[in-house]
């Protein structure tokens, strides 16, 4: 409130009436703010909801699934006495139900949740601060460029003083819900206030705690609308009535809620694999978190421009840490392997016993990877339950031959019911209710499929399933291999987290690397697998240096050793898994292939964001009905905007304001040269596979 009153009363004095004045009126406006903040829980509804849910999610819902194993390890680091944070992943507005749900029904204390103000509807909104929520903006400025300190010190002191209080909290780490299916990068607003808690002190320690949240089908029905441009429209009361009631006349399947290992701060913090962890204690003067609580301000830890910039790298890691943790504990629900198989394996259709075939096998791997699925059963069961689920829309039974004779034989009509193709619904913009379910896949192959991209840059386009013939001889580079995929990593950093903040992308490939030479993609000759891990370590720092030519002589003082060579395994079922794995990239890659591609646009001047954007997806949008794309997910809204923060990450665009405040985009300096772009377009579309 200070700041602010500062910044409006620049020329009274502090001890001035006029100043006095504005103090009065910036209390009154805390006030109100929190009056309007604040949740409510009252456990006795608390009680009757848990009672009303157990008979309504009946109607919603086949089963919720929950591990009792995880539900006994939170009920320990409850039973501590430290504040639990819950960081669930954000995929339906019953995230917030059942999680409160699930904790109420295991005797764990109902956490006080974070809610966005665009979901204060009448009448749910308030049976919502009720059940613990509590509402904050989306945007906690409602200016550009002119911060409400008044807003953010009542959301700070409220969440802090909850903490102190031993309370619960929940937020969505990512913000709002997908619109693609998997994870987005997580935000790291409210995740810093509880840093700043226990910085200053408020609290000795607290518990994180990675949620993830997975549905056979989400109750809001499909984003389609969004992932084609179109705004979202603000949700009426009526809206929400109406929402409800179809809700309670259709069947949503299962839910699998995944609680990850309880993370404390306090150890995080101490951790020297932290990120900006070792600056923390440097400038601390020792490792006693009590000594670093000790220093800054209330407005900043240490008061310098450096140190912020430490806490939000601090942050940030973490919020990446626990987003990384909670995508990994995510289970792959009946739906969304179903989806991902025929994205991925199935495009052009396949039989049923085709995709029989699939389905297990495809479940074997994610087994085989370390993670879970959320259903059991035989696949010819699961996938008919799974496809009643997703909906007739999305699929077309094609029979090969329609010339059947009138007369004929059980046995002939069996064999025709074996021929029947089920085909996918890839036109627009059907294809995103298929990739909404898909995308929760991805994660399980990541790094093998980065890698198998990789290859097909490495090798110029050759190393793709379009030109790739059985039995050819083709060798690649490890050192360019690795290089290639940490480019192509840093090309989709606003899509995924490669790696956790303990680690780093290097291990992630290397491990990823060494899976694919165990499964025989790649072979090895034999001189070359009796090196030794050493000169492989040292073949991977070179391929991972920033500067290849300038770290060629000598790394920590060690001789470089010659790079390592691998035969891809050109046998048929290999070429099979290699197309597999290319796949699944396949239309991220083509979307930032085109998103870069019609940067040659803005060679004529700059254009606001939002005329960029519209001009952007249309042509993306054109090129799928002309049938030049080869992906039609490639038009996906939300993934053409993130391809807009990486180019800006990267510094091949940039935004300014004019001087009416609306948003611009440009050029980049050197990328006006037409010849700078061009190589950067080519550098993109080295990844393409098709």
């Amino acid at each position: 409130m200070h700041k602010t009153i500062i910044r409006d009363c620049e020329e009274y004095d502090d001890n001035t009436g006029e100043f006095q004045l504005e103090l009065r009126q910036q209390e009154k406006l805390a006030s109100a703010i929190f009056n309007k903040m604040a949740s409510n829980i009252w456990t006795p509804f608390i009680r009757f909801t848990g009672w009303f849910l157990h008979k309504a999610l009946g109607h919603l819902l086949s089963s919720i699934q929950v591990h009792r194993g995880q539900i006994d390890m939170i009920k320990q680091a409850a039973e501590t006495g430290m504040p639990l944070v819950f960081l669930p992943t954000h995929r339906s507005h019953l995230d917030y139900i059942l999680l409160t749900f699930l904790l109420w029904n295991h005797e764990i204390q109902a956490p006080h949740v974070a809610a966005g103000d665009n979901l204060r509807i009448p009448f749910f909104s308030s049976l919502m601060c009720h059940l613990g929520g509590f509402f904050i903006r989306r945007k906690l400025d409602d200016v550009y460029g002119k911060k409400d300190y008044v807003y953010r010190a009542v959301l700070h002191t409220y969440m802090e003083e909850l903490l102190r209080q031993g309370q619960s909290l929940e937020f969505f780490i990512e913000g709002g819900r997908t619109r693609t299916g998997k994870a987005v990068v997580p935000k790291g607003g409210l995740l810093s206030v509880v840093v700043d808690a226990y910085m200053a002190g408020a609290i000795s320690d607290v518990y994180l705690v990675p949620v993830s949240f997975s549905y056979e089908k989400t109750l809001e029905g499909n984003f389609r609308s969004e992932e084609m441009g179109i705004p979202k429209k603000k949700e009426t009361f009526l809206q929400a009535v109406m929402g409800v009631w179809s809700a309670f006349r259709s069947s949503f399947g299962q839910v699998r809620a995944d609680f990850a290992q309880p993370m404390s701060l306090q150890e995080y913090l101490d951790s020297a694999e932290s990120p900006g962890g070792a600056v923390f204690s440097r400038l601390a003067g020792n490792d006693s978190p009590s000594e670093m609580r000790r220093i800054g301000s209330d407005h900043s830890i240490y008061g310098t421009d450096i140190v912020k910039e430490e806490q939000r790298l601090l942050v940030k890691g973490l919020a990446e840490h626990v987003l990384y943790n909670a995508v990994q504990t995510t289970a792959i629900m009946s739906t969304q392997l179903v989806a991902f198989m025929f994205l991925a394996v199935h495009r052009q259709g396949a039989t049923w016993a085709e995709l029989e075939k699939s389905f297990e096998h495809i479940r074997s791997e994610i087994l085989l990877r370390g993670r879970d699925v959320g259903f059991t059963g035989n696949a010819s069961a699961v996938l008919r339950h799974a496809m009643e689920l997703l909906g007739n829309q999305l699929f077309t039974w094609e029979t090969p031959s329609n010339n059947r004779k009138k007369n004929q034989n059980n046995n002939h009509v069996k064999r025709e019911e074996e021929r029947r193709i089920l085909i996918p619904n890839l036109g627009l913009p059907s294809v995103f209710d298929l990739t909404y379910y898909g995308s929760n896949v991805m994660s399980v192959f990541l790094i093998e499929s980065v890698l198998a991209t990789a290859m097909s840059a490495v090798s110029e386009g050759l190393a793709n399933t379009v030109h790739l013939q059985e039995g050819e001889h083709m060798v690649v580079s490890r050192q360019a291999l690795l290089l290639k995929a940490k480019e192509l990593s840093q090309l989709l950093q606003m899509e995924f987290i490669f790696a956790p903040s303990c680690s780093c992308l290097e291990d992630a490939v290397r491990d990823g690397l060494d899976s694919l030479l165990h499964s025989d993609l790649l072979l090895t000759d034999e001189q070359d697998s009796t090196s030794s891990q050493r000169e492989k370590q040292w073949a991977d720092q070179l391929a991972f240096a920033t500067s290849w030519e300038d770290q060629a002589e000598d790394i920590d003082g060690s001789p470089v050793v010659q790079d390592l060579s691998y035969r891809l395994n050109t046998a048929a079922t290999h070429i099979q898994k290699l197309g597999f794995l290319q796949s699944i990239l396949a239309g991220m890659v083509e979307a930032y292939w085109v998103s870069a591609s019609h940067l040659e646009v803005l060679q004529g001047g700059d254009m606001t964001e939002e005329k960029y954007l519209q001009s952007l997806q249309k042509f993306a949008i054109r090129r799928v009905e002309d049938g030049v794309a080869t992906r039609s997910e490639s038009c996906s809204s939300e993934t053409l905007k993130n391809s807009l923060k990486m180019l800006s990450h990267r510094k091949v665009i940039s935004h300014f304001f004019d001087s009416d405040g609306t948003r611009k985009v440009e050029l980049y300096g050197g990328y006006r040269d037409n010849q700078e772009l061009t190589r950067f377009i080519d550098s993109v579309g080295m990844f393409k596979t098709w």
